[in-house]
């Protein structure tokens, strides 16, 4: 069975690692279930002090159910793996996703 995706094993992208405040997801719960933009990355989901990093994808895993596709990669030093949309083919692609000005 043929699986499309974005990237392939052996392929190189460039990401970001996430905000240590929200976990990459832009926002954050305060103790009354009130969500708001987190204030550490103002709702990138990036960390605001980390560089555009490059590694090579080493595993594609990819899941389709009733509620969706969920395309992952895991890359050769990262613990976790790492959804799709926080994946660059560029550098440049990275910084401008970022809201970042090309270093």
């Amino acid at each position: 069975m043929r699986i499309d995706t974005r990237y392939s094993v052996g392929d190189r992208v460039f990401f970001f690692d996430p905000c240590k405040g929200c976990d990459g997801k832009g926002q954050v719960q305060l103790r009354d279930a009130t969500k708001i933009t987190c204030p550490k990355c103002d709702g990138s989901g990036y960390d605001p002090n980390g560089k555009a990093q490059s590694d090579t994808v080493t595993m594609v895993i990819v899941s389709d159910s009733k509620w969706g596709r969920d395309e992952r990669y895991l890359v050769e030093r990262a613990v976790n793996s790492i959804p799709v949309d926080k994946l660059f083919v560029s550098e440049k692609e990275a910084l401008a996703a970022a809201g970042r000005a090309s270093a």
